[in-house]
């Protein structure tokens, strides 16, 4: 027997349409208190990428001066793509964590997108924006 506490079992009753008799299916969804910690987690993350972005930004614009020297040149172009760089995966990574409070919004938080499974919990405090679950991430990276 496995004991789950009340607040994170959502109970669901089903209608057979063919046999006209209810069925039940018993989700365990994270709790209020659990998802307001991940909610609050995704939220100091996206401040901090957009701090990272902001400063990425600046120091482009801050960088933008044109060297006359052939290696000042070159030196000035591999940090300008590096901050470009670190600017794209600032967004990349404030696209993800607002994909995944939309999610907490929507009710899915925790949903599997490929096969609609709970992703484990300990993957989800590793990688809270993840929206597969351990077995379909794996096999869209294989594929």
């Amino acid at each position: 027997m496995v004991l789950v506490r009340a607040e994170c079992i959502q109970e669901l009753w089903f209608r057979s349409v063919r046999a006209g008799e209810y069925r039940r299916e018993v989700k365990i969804l994270l709790s209020t208190k659990k998802l307001q910690q991940f909610k609050e987690t995704l939220e100091a993350r996206i401040l901090e990428s957009e701090r990272v972005l902001a400063n990425a930004e600046q120091e482009t614009r801050a960088n933008s001066a044109r060297e006359s020297d052939p290696g000042d040149q070159a030196a000035a172009e591999y940090e300008r793509q590096t901050l470009a760089h670190k600017a794209d995966v600032a967004r990349q990574t404030i696209r993800r964590l607002s994909d995944a409070l939309k999610r907490i919004r929507a009710g899915n938080f925790g949903e599997c997108a490929q096969c609609g499974s709970e992703i484990e919990l300990k993957r989800l405090e590793a990688v809270p924006w993840a929206r597969y679950c351990l077995k379909c991430q794996e096999a869209r990276e294989q594929h």
